[in-house]
């Protein structure tokens, strides 16, 4: 019996279609697991870079509150206000899907501030270090 298979083992060239079929519905079946979850963590950590943006904005304006006295109102990213808070930010605010820079405002009231930014795919907005992203 052993000689037999050792026999049948030695003339044996290659894989068979039946062999090299399966292997490919294996693979098939791996990527039609592993796509969509590769797509939901990419766009996840999409999200958490605006928030993450939105936090850094948050602390920027806290830093700018700190060192100015600050009027209560609204300030935009092309006001001189919204340049000086932005001198705060240690990076640029880039929208996470296409890289553009996002349109931003901070609010002051009594010196707290609340940010939000318009990205491309939603909002980020928060203050007191609770930032969240809404999908428009």
């Amino acid at each position: 019996m052993r000689q037999l298979l050792l026999k049948r083992l030695k003339n044996q060239k290659g894989l068979t279609l039946i062999e090299l079929l399966a292997v490919v519905v294996i693979l098939g079946i791996i990527a039609a697991i592993a796509v969509p979850s590769i797509a939901g963590i990419i766009e996840k950590s999409r999200e958490n870079a605006a928030v993450a943006n939105a936090e850094m904005l948050l602390s920027a304006s806290r830093l700018y509150a700190a060192s100015n006295n600050v009027p209560n109102g609204t300030y935009v990213d092309d006001t001189d206000e919204g340049k000086a808070i932005a001198e705060f930010i240690e990076s640029d605010l880039n929208d996470p899907w296409d890289s553009t820079v996002p349109e931003w405002s901070v609010t002051f009231e009594d010196n707290v501030p609340e940010v939000t930014i318009e990205y491309s795919e939603g909002t980020a907005s928060g203050s007191a270090g609770n930032v969240t992203f809404d999908r428009d």
